[in-house]
């Protein structure tokens, strides 16, 4: 499988100060997006596969982090795939047991915290 590659930005730099939360969607109307909040970034066409995949960010042509999903991760339709928050960290966030399914209802019924710290997974 190729990888597909999609550049967040555009006219104005993408900037996510640190400890901060960054919500991106598919779309930015929240009657097609289940609900959310306005996100700060919009990555229309681009989409995540169901079952497996890695993930990867870059910054200046450096890669600061990446995690591979796959069978072993909570991927539940409707609800987020949401990392504990106490296992932020570049190694810790590669370990599914430290993530979970999102927790809080938002919008339409869907369950995460767009925008937001997640709950613990505990």
């Amino acid at each position: 499988m190729q990888p597909i590659k999609h550049a967040v930005g555009g006219p104005f730099p993408v900037l996510v100060p640190p400890g901060a939360y960054f919500l991106l969607a598919l779309s930015a109307d929240a009657t097609v997006n289940g609900g959310l909040p306005k996100p700060g970034y919009v990555y229309g066409g681009l989409t995540f596969s169901s079952t497996a995949a890695t993930i990867s960010l870059h910054s200046g042509g450096v890669e600061l982090d990446k995690v591979t999903y796959d069978k072993a991760f909570p991927l539940v339709t409707g609800k987020s795939t949401a990392l504990d928050p106490q296992k932020s960290t570049a190694t810790d966030n590669d370990d599914a047991a430290n993530w979970c399914k999102g927790q809080a209802a938002y919008g339409k019924g869907d369950f995460g915290s767009p925008g937001a710290v997640n709950p613990s997974c505990a």
